[in-house]
């Protein structure tokens, strides 16, 4: 097993990893891609139901006593446009494991420290993109309570 010096510790010409980093990266690495395939074949699937979802959404307007709906191909149209909008949402942290997955899996075998630095590079943007959401998504919900606290106190 390598052992990293204290010394060289976050110096640029630290270039040593250990063989069970090594290891855990791989795997992360297997398991990172084994998702980001899969989150693929799911976006594929979201993409493929949103441009069915408007026909059927007309087909199901034009049965018999869903006239009074109205413009039931409408509700098409926005889902269309919802399920497009998550699918590119799916995207980019998909796109990212995708990436670190592939340069973690083909830099360490070789040792190749700057694949290894661009894989993590990555990986942070994997996290930062999951981040940045969650703060919106937070955001969003207190907005969703305010305005129920502000209606409760209306009526």
């Amino acid at each position: 097993m390598e052992i990293l010096d204290n010394s060289e510790i976050g110096s640029e010409s630290s270039s040593t990893l250990t063989s069970a980093m090594k290891g855990y990266l791989t795997e992360t690495a297997k398991w990172g891609r084994f998702l980001a395939i899969i989150s693929f074949i799911s976006i594929a699937f979201i993409v493929l139901l949103a441009f069915s979802i408007g026909t059927i959404f007309s087909k199901l307007g034009n049965q018999p006593g869903m006239e009074s709906l109205g413009g039931v191909a409408a509700f098409g149209a926005v889902f269309t446009v919802i399920y497009l909008l998550l699918a590119v949402l799916m995207f980019f942290p998909a796109l990212y494991l995708f990436k670190f997955s592939a340069g973690i899996l083909k830099s360490i075998p070789s040792l190749d420290i700057h694949g290894i630095e661009s894989a993590l590079s990555n990986l942070k943007s994997l996290f930062k993109f999951y981040g940045v959401f969650t703060i919106v998504i937070l955001a969003f919900y207190g907005i969703i309570f305010l305005f129920a606290m502000i209606g409760a106190l209306a009526s």
